[in-house]
């Protein structure tokens, strides 16, 4: 099934890593067949009660940004994470049809501020986390992301800030690091909408598809 697809960094890398990169995997459209039947496969019946939000032109894009992630930074920096967010329910639909959106400050804001950490999509590693911002809501998105190369961001250099340049996201440096932000939505793959005892489940899915899909030997 898989064959190697050659990737050149052209004119050279900006980072210590191999002018070539090679990946062990056909093309981006299969990598993204195989993501969206490893999300949405309930052959043991434990996803019936599981409400999957995968969109395959999210998929395209999220892939497509890995790949161009991966050339740039090489495979261990470019790993996706599992990460969570919570916002309140009239928000459920625009966000499952249109994706999380970057706060422009008009038409998408933050709720209660510019952002501590930067002016961006908020996430976190910890389903727990941000729970308040469900505005009592009891379910909550799950994503994969590529958080990439982190700048350690403080509220006095970095509030309402866009992304440090030279970086990917940002990550809180205080609270334990729980907050991570992102400036662009296609670094972030909407996945399921879940409980907190739904958790469990969707998390080892999702290891799958990372140890699967996005590692290779």
């Amino acid at each position: 099934f898989f064959y190697y697809f050659y990737l050149s960094c052209m004119g050279g890398c900006s980072l210590n890593i191999p002018p070539e990169i090679y990946i062990n995997i056909a093309t981006r459209d299969q990598i993204c067949t195989q993501i969206i039947e490893m999300i949405t496969n309930d052959d043991d019946g434990k996803q019936r009660d599981v409400k999957c939000v995968i969109n395959p032109q999210f998929v395209q894009n999220f892939v497509a940004c890995y790949l161009k992630m991966r050339q740039r930074r090489g495979s261990s920096v470019a790993k996706p994470k599992i990460l969570y967010h919570w916002t309140r329910q009239h928000l459920f639909e625009p966000i499952i049809n249109g994706g999380l959106k970057v706060p422009d400050g008009k038409k998408v804001t933050h709720t209660t501020d510019t952002g501590y950490y930067g002016r961006g999509i908020y996430m976190s590693p910890d389903p727990n986390y941000a729970h308040s911002y469900g505005g009592g809501a009891t379910v909550f998105f799950v994503t994969l992301a590529l958080p990439g190369l982190q700048h350690k961001a403080l509220k006095r250099n970095d509030f309402g800030k866009p992304l440090k340049k030279g970086y990917d996201s940002h990550i809180s440096q205080d609270r334990n690091q729980m907050e991570w932000v992102f400036f662009d939505n296609h670094q972030l793959l909407l996945c399921y909408q879940i409980s907190l005892d739904q958790v469990e489940y969707v998390t080892n899915v999702l290891n799958k598809v990372i140890d699967d899909v996005f590692t290779y030997s």
